[in-house]
């Protein structure tokens, strides 16, 4: 269940730093790093999923593919979490994962948002 608690993106570190966070989205087992991300607080009712991840997506500066299937709404409360926690758990509620597109050695440019197992 690791993964399901896995840090996805950290508003607080540049694009390579988040990227090396990034890279253990949907791995069962692996270690997690501690959250440096800034806190946040969100109040949504039966949000669409693809406008909540385009959300995260802006505010860390970060490019997001979403699958065909991804889709449906969520609903959250959280008041003062890191926000790369409340993202993965947001996509750990809907059995999606991110994954890196780039360059072996490479920050990831672009994560691709799929159903967990494809």
């Amino acid at each position: 269940m690791i993964a399901c608690c896995a840090l996805l993106i950290a508003l607080a570190l540049v694009p390579a730093q988040a990227a090396e966070i990034l890279a253990t989205i949907g791995h069962d087992g692996e270690p997690v790093p501690a959250s440096t991300a800034t806190p946040i607080s969100l109040d949504l009712q039966e949000a669409d999923i693809r406008s909540v991840l385009r959300l995260f997506g802006r505010h860390a500066h970060l490019n997001f593919v979403l699958d065909d299937s991804v889709q449906g709404t969520v609903t959250v409360k959280l008041v003062e979490v890191p926000w790369d926690l409340a993202l993965a758990a947001i996509l750990a509620s809907k059995g999606l994962a991110a994954m890196p597109m780039a360059p072996q050695g490479q920050p990831a440019a672009v994560w691709v948002v799929e159903p967990l197992g494809e």
